[in-house]
């Protein structure tokens, strides 16, 4: 079952890849990523209008201070949906970790929005820097989720 599939505005640091191909037999390198749902808060703990801009300033400058270090590899906005309002993907493989790269964020600190954290697990380097001044680019992430009925994978 598809949870999601949205549009995602993919910051220049993560640019599309070409095909990927490997001799026939190697095995790809494998690491954990953390992947970062963000959802929104109590609605008692939403901004006011007018820090709205300022929580939003301070949350992209933070996410492109985490990108030049490598630590946040891609990041953008959901369209067309009310519980899921954006995607991270963290360079860490433990979530402590990965929350406390957002202690100073103004939406998180407040209660504004939530972090849903869950280790990914993919081939190391998957996502690559885009060259410098590459311009932003839409990208469709798609989610799926393992129904509780599912039969077992075969060992």
């Amino acid at each position: 079952m598809i949870l999601a599939t949205a549009l995602v505005a993919v910051l220049p640091l993560a640019a599309p890849l070409p095909p990927v191909t490997r001799p026939t037999g190697q095995k790809w390198e494998m690491t954990t990523y953390t992947l970062v749902l963000v959802r929104p808060g109590a609605a008692d703990k939403q901004p006011r209008e007018a820090e709205i801009r300022e929580f939003q300033q301070k949350h992209e400058a933070l996410l492109r201070d985490l990108g030049a270090k490598r630590k946040a590899l891609a990041w953008g906005a959901i369209e067309g949906s009310q519980d899921l309002q954006e995607v991270i993907i963290l360079d860490v493989d433990q979530s402590g970790e990965a929350r406390a790269l957002f202690e100073g964020d103004p939406w998180f600190r407040t209660g504004a929005r939530v972090l849903e954290l869950h280790p990914w697990y993919a081939a190391n380097g998957i996502l690559k820097p885009a060259p410098a001044g590459a311009p932003e680019a839409p990208a469709t992430f798609g989610l799926l989720r393992r129904p509780p009925d599912a039969p077992d994978y075969p060992k």
